[in-house]
């Protein structure tokens, strides 16, 4: 990955798609929060639930996992710097068994995969070729 052309020039992106759910995967949208937060209270004033995590692309031993607040909250709090989502990078970590930060609002579980840092977007590459 050619992380200046990235992040510096900002002639490439890193294009993301999702599809149907691989356990084996670091990265989806819905279900459960990673196990890393089983343990861990996220905020004494919202209430916040899962929506996504990925494998930081930076970082390949990192994910980053976003959190939101109730459907109403996060409609009316919707811009920056006002925004109540919450964007945590962690360690590598599988989906949990608690529920305790499922979204009540996301039914499916997906996984995510990286496409491609290019322009044009070849195939799609599937997920255990992304992550191992």
């Amino acid at each position: 990955m050619d992380i200046e052309r990235i992040l510096k020039t900002r002639e490439n992106a890193i294009y993301y798609g999702i599809g149907e759910y691989q356990k084996d995967c670091f990265g989806w949208v819905g279900g459960n929060a990673p196990a890393c937060f089983d343990d861990k209270y996220l905020s004494d004033k919202d209430n916040l639930y899962f929506y996504l995590t990925f494998q930081n692309p930076l970082n390949p031993n990192k994910q980053i996992s976003i959190f939101t607040p109730e459907f109403d909250v996060a409609l009316e709090y919707n811009t920056y710097p006002d925004c109540k989502l919450l964007l945590v990078e962690h360690e590598l970590s599988s989906q949990s068994k608690s529920d305790r930060y499922k979204h009540p609002e996301i039914d499916e579980i997906y996984s995510i995969y990286e496409m491609s840092t290019e322009k044009d977007m070849p195939e799609k590459k599937l997920c255990n070729q992304i992550w191992g």
